[in-house]
């Protein structure tokens, strides 16, 4: 059985964080050791903090670097894009994980067209 409450004081702590205005590296150095302890205490309910805190991109890649990934929808994946963490192409979202696929995708085709690269 899993610990909900790991989300309540995830959250508080990535409130006050943020509330202070600290910058991205104090967020990754807080927050980053803070959500592998709360993993390996069998936090259950990551994603509703990920939910919580999706406009904010270095909370989105920390957990991303986790294999913690937000379900996407149009306003997130703008968000995500704009701050690098991801492309879209068409109707497709390629997170850091999947730029390399990407990439590997547009080389295919180039070559089924007969393009050099």
């Amino acid at each position: 059985m899993g610990w909900a409450s790991g989300g309540a004081i995830f959250d508080r702590v990535a409130d006050a964080l943020i509330a202070s205005r600290a910058n991205d590296d104090l967020l990754r150095s807080t927050l980053g050791p803070l959500i592998d302890e709360l993993r390996n205490g069998d936090w259950d309910t990551e994603d509703e903090s990920l939910e919580r805190f999706a406009r904010v991109p270095v909370i989105v890649q920390l957990f991303a670097d986790r294999n913690v990934l937000l379900p996407v929808d149009d306003d997130i994946s703008q968000v995500l894009v704009a701050h690098g963490i991801a492309i879209r192409v068409g109707g497709f979202l390629f997170d850091d994980a999947g730029r390399e696929h990407f990439a590997d995708l547009v080389k295919a085709v180039l070559k089924r067209r007969g393009a050099t690269g």
